[in-house]
């Protein structure tokens, strides 16, 4: 069984985001978790710590089942 990876915090343009190498996750302004371009998230993002983010982007909904299940 793989190792859980790391899933980091991050403010990609604005919106709450949740990431590992190779994967990206943006809450849209409606309130869902939509599949981000891992590629496109990394270039513009900012990781936060996990206090900051929450600082920043409080209440947030969980993510989806599927994120992350690598």
């Amino acid at each position: 069984m793989a190792d859980k990876p790391n899933i980091r915090y991050g403010n990609y343009e604005d919106h709450a985001s949740r990431f590992v190498p190779g994967e990206a996750w943006v809450l849209a302004s409606d309130g869902t978790w939509n599949r981000a371009d891992s590629y496109i998230h990394s270039e513009s993002a900012v990781e936060l710590s996990k206090a900051d983010w929450e600082k920043v982007f409080p209440n947030t909904p969980p993510l989806p089942p599927e994120a992350f299940k690598r």
